[in-house]
């Protein structure tokens, strides 16, 4: 993005969908690879769980390089507005660690604790940070 080309705030909002295009991208991924996991469930319940997770590690390690070269490359931008360009690689983070996060739990298999009939509900952040840590 040059900067005498495009306005600064145009240059705002062409970085807001730059960013968006790799979270659509592992989304799209995501429900293919969920309907792959479905059929692999009906198919073969016994399948390779770690195998699986890797996978879908692995494309959510590349997604997120792509955010964080985009974020180096935005370095101009960010001097200009800091708190805007900063919110925008977060929240598209948060998105894209959301969706690899539910990708995940199809995976995991249903265990019931043993006093109930129900399993606790996690909460959101919970999950993301056990998503980011497990690297």
């Amino acid at each position: 993005m040059d900067p005498e080309v495009l306005s600064p705030e145009n240059s705002l909002r062409a970085l807001a969908i730059l960013c968006a295009i790799p979270v659509v991208i592992f989304a799209l991924w995501a429900d293919y690879f969920g309907n792959h996991l479905e059929a692999l469930e009906k198919e073969k319940p016994d399948y390779e769980r770690e195998v699986e997770h890797e996978k879908i590690r692995i494309a959510g390690i590349l997604g997120l390089l792509l955010q964080f070269m985009l974020f180096l490359s935005s370095a101009e931008l960010r001097e200009q507005f800091p708190l805007l360009v900063n919110l925008i690689f977060i929240l598209s983070v948060v998105f894209h660690l959301s969706i690899q996060s539910n990708l995940e739990k199809k995976i995991r298999p249903l265990q019931q604790p043993e006093n109930s009939s129900e399993a606790p509900q996690e909460e959101v952040l919970g999950i993301l940070l056990r998503t980011a840590i497990s690297w």
